[in-house]
C-alpha cells in the first residue's frame, strides 16, 4: 500500500519507487529526491535512512546543452570546451548531451526544449528571447528541470540562471578601445550588431552607446545596422 501511495504522490511507476527504496538499479537524481520528499511527507518510518542513502548516490546528472548552428566555429569550440571540462571534473558526475539546433527560430528551439527536457535533470540553452522559449522553459520547470541561459540571457521568470559574460561591460569595453585607438576624438562611427532578439546583442549596444554619452566625445554614432532579424 505504501508503494502505491508513494507512486501516486510523485507520478512515478511502482518499479521506480521500489528501485529507490530497496537500493536496486539507479534512477535519476531528481526522481530520487522527489521520492524522498514524498516519503517524508507520508511519514515513512525509514525516511532518515533513505535520505542518507540518496545523499551517497553518485548518479550522473544528465545535462542537455542546446547550442546553435553546427557549422559555426564558436559553437564547435564551446561544445569542445564543455566536454573537456566535464571530463576533467568526474566528481561532478555530469553526463552531457550536446545538441546543435540549426534552425534557430523560436518555434524550433522551443520544440527541442520540450523534446529533450523529459530526458534530463538540467538544461542549458542558447536562444533568442521569445514567449515560445519562455513557455517551453516553464514546462520544463514543472518537471523539475532547471534551465540555464547560456551566452545570451533570457527574460523568462522560470529561467534558473545565466552563464556568460556581462554584455553591457563588453559593450563599454569595445567603446573604450575605440576611443583609445582613434587618432582624434571626433568622427563618425558605424554600429553593426546581430539581432536584438538576443538580449546579449541589445545589452552590448546599450553599453557601447552609453559609454560615448558619458565620455561626451565628439563622435557621431550612426543608426545600428542589424546583420539579421
Amino acid at each position: 500500500m505504501f508503494l502505491e501511495g508513494l507512486q501516486k504522490s510523485i507520478a512515478a511507476s511502482v518499479a521506480t519507487v521500489d528501485r529507490v527504496l530497496n537500493r536496486r538499479a539507479p534512477v535519476r537524481q531528481a526522481t530520487a529526491q522527489r521520492i524522498l520528499k514524498a516519503a517524508q511527507e507520508l511519514q515513512y518510518y525509514a525516511s532518515p535512512l533513505l535520505r542518507s542513502y540518496i545523499q551517497t548516490l553518485r548518479i550522473p546528472v544528465r545535462c542537455a546543452i542546446l547550442l546553435q548552428r553546427r557549422t559555426t566555429a564558436f559553437y564547435q569550440t564551446l561544445a569542445s570546451a564543455l566536454r573537456q571540462k566535464a571530463h576533467a571534473r568526474p566528481e561532478i558526475g555530469a553526463d552531457l548531451i550536446i545538441e546543435f539546433v540549426d534552425a534557430v527560430n523560436s518555434t524550433a528551439v522551443a520544440d527541442r526544449i520540450r523534446n529533450v527536457s523529459p530526458q534530463v535533470d538540467a538544461l542549458a540553452v542558447v536562444a533568442l528571447d521569445h514567449p515560445h522559449i519562455s513557455q517551453a522553459i516553464g514546462e520544463a520547470a514543472e518537471r523539475g528541470v532547471r534551465t540555464v541561459a547560456l551566452v545570451s540571457d533570457l527574460s523568462s521568470e522560470e529561467k534558473y540562471d545565466y552563464v556568460g559574460i556581462d554584455k553591457r561591460s563588453a559593450g563599454r569595453t569595445a567603446a573604450w578601445f575605440l576611443t583609445r585607438l582613434a587618432r582624434k576624438n571626433t568622427g563618425t562611427i558605424g554600429v553593426i550588431t546581430g539581432s536584438h532578439r538576443y538580449l546579449c546583442q541589445e545589452s552590448r549596444e546599450s553599453g557601447f552607446r552609453k559609454t560615448f554619452e558619458i565620455l561626451a566625445l565628439e563622435f557621431g554614432l550612426l543608426n545600428t545596422i542589424l546583420r539579421s532579424g
